[in-house]
């Protein structure tokens, strides 16, 4: 255990603090806020895709991803959907 984790034992606490450790504070407790109820909106069920694409195309997703923050199931996603538009 290093030094500054140690408790300081030159000081002896005072019979208030004492007092106050038994009894706790005289202050009333905080009320705690309202809860917030959120309800997560609905997800369609998924499936699992599994594909062999070429490396080269894979390390270009990898990258875009990573430089944008999109996921790529994001962007494989939103492909399909264009693909496969109802129209």
């Amino acid at each position: 255990m290093s030094a500054d984790k140690r408790p300081n034992l030159t000081k002896r606490p005072s019979s208030a603090d004492a007092d106050k450790w038994v009894h706790g504070d005289t202050a009333p407790a905080p009320t705690p806020a309202p809860a917030v109820t959120v309800v997560a909106p609905t997800r369609e069920p998924t499936r699992r895709l599994t594909l062999d694409i070429p490396e080269t195309l894979h390390r270009k997703m990898k990258i875009k991803s990573a430089t944008t923050g999109v996921p790529i199931v994001a962007e494989v996603t939103q492909v399909l959907d264009q693909h496969y538009a109802e129209g």
